[in-house]
């Protein structure tokens, strides 16, 4: 069974660092031609050998973690733990050892602000996404500082994932769970019409559309806009959270340097080529949406109180300025279930709950399970639209990074509630 993460009421963005090597010549599938998989499951043996864990309360002073936002494998197949509370990125080898660590909180050159994801691009260099500096901060394969690219102030997409190139000194980002959002300091800003997903080349500190996926109409109006001209209120948060069981948009890198994306409720994966057009599409017709019942709501909604009365489920606000919460924890705890009442529910829930790619090229399809929970059974696919076989549910779960020959990590809890990250090597059969 792998680590489970906590859930987020207010928060829940999905940030997934892949580190893509490129490997041997693979077969692509021709461009407009689509695949349809097999209607049936072929269960797969859950293969993987656990190698360390590291985030322990007795342990040295760098594995008292406070809040992993994000992980990710360099082509060493060392480990890099963002900590987005200490504003620091730990560098670890592949016995569990610290061999490194850089970053503070900040806002001087190297230090986080609000660092929310990293990516190990194709030659060593190591992006993280600072969200309240505005800017993409860039360090060698030692940990120096290098450069800053800066991110428009005015107008600012919300971060999903940040993804790196296999092979070349660029990384794409977009997708995730989190909605995006639009600021503008006098008011006038247009609503986005789709969702966009942006390549940066880190050298030339360029950044480009690379592809527009499709967006979900926002449950209950156009709520996720934020024209700002001060802070964020509590009363408006509800609308930056996306709907419950809304599509959301996932993306994994190929080993050749284009995309595999999923942005719609149906099973279908969208083969992009370096360029951004279309190649192929993944389908499997025998796993569809499934329409929302007004019990299935009520269901949901009580499943999130009993979480908040257990403690199993925590969220966290933070407004600006030091980050902390300007609640009280019974205040905290009686927002959350004021927000629980509010939530939006989209009309449908997704045939996928996650999508990401294996250094291999190999497509992890993760779908919800019969409790509809993100947390179902996983099809892994091949490029050529070949089906390998589906991992079932509770065994191996969706990791949060890859890394080379095999290596995967996973982000979760463990005594006293202290962020673990664990790391396994997967059997070859489902690399």
């Amino acid at each position: 069974m792998y680590p489970r993460s906590r859930s987020s009421i207010v928060s829940d963005t999905a940030t997934l660092a892949l580190t893509v090597a490129v490997g041997s010549a693979l077969a692509l599938p021709s461009a407009g031609i689509g695949q349809q998989l097999p209607a049936a499951d072929t269960p797969l043996a859950p293969e993987a050998t656990e190698l360390y864990s590291i985030g322990r309360i007795d342990g040295d002073e760098w594995e008292n973690f406070s809040r992993i936002a994000s992980v990710a494998f360099d082509r060493d197949g060392r480990l890099y733990v963002l900590d987005s509370d200490r504003g620091r990125v730990s560098v670890v080898s592949q016995d569990g050892r610290q061999v490194q660590e850089f970053g503070r909180p900040g806002e001087g050159p190297g230090e986080f602000g609000l660092a929310l994801a990293l990516a190990v691009l194709g030659d060593g260099t190591v992006a993280v996404v600072d969200l309240r500096n505005r800017a993409f901060q860039l360090f060698d394969d030692e940990g120096e500082y290098l450069r800053s690219i800066p991110v428009d102030a005015v107008r600012m997409q919300s971060f999903g994932a940040i993804l790196p190139h296999p092979s070349e000194s660029a990384f794409f980002e977009g997708g995730g769970q989190t909605r995006a959002i639009a600021f503008s300091l006098d008011g006038n800003v247009d609503a986005p019409t789709g969702r966009p997903i942006y390549r940066t080349d880190t050298d030339r500190g360029e950044r480009e559309l690379f592809y527009e996926a499709w967006r979900p109409v926002p449950a209950g109006g156009a709520g996720d806009l934020l024209q700002s001209g001060g802070a964020i209120s509590l009363n408006n948060l509800g609308s930056l959270r996306p709907a419950i069981w809304e599509p959301n948009l996932w993306m994994g890198v190929l080993p050749d340097g284009g995309l595999a994306v999923v942005d719609s409720a149906t099973y279908e994966v969208q083969l992009l080529d370096p360029t951004g057009r279309a190649r192929s599409t993944l389908r499997r017709p025998s796993i569809g949406a499934t329409p929302v019942t007004d019990r299935m709501i009520e269901d949901e909604k009580e499943r999130q109180m009993e979480a908040i009365a257990s403690g199993e489920q925590s969220f966290s606000i933070s407004l600006g300025g030091s980050g902390s919460s300007p609640l009280s924890p019974q205040q905290q705890e009686q927002f959350a279930r004021e927000q629980v009442e509010q939530l939006r529910f989209h009309h449908e829930i997704p045939a996928v709950s996650r999508m990401s790619v294996a250094p291999t090229g190999t497509i992890w399809v993760q779908r919800y399970d019969e409790a509809f929970s993100r947390d179902g059974p996983i099809d892994l696919v091949r490029m050529d639209g070949s089906y390998v076989g589906t991992l079932p549910a509770g065994d191996l779960g969706m990791p949060s990074a890859f890394g080379p020959d095999g290596l995967v990590a996973y982000i979760g809890e463990g005594e006293f509630d202290i962020p673990i990250v664990t790391v396994m090597r997967l059997g070859p059969a489902i690399r």
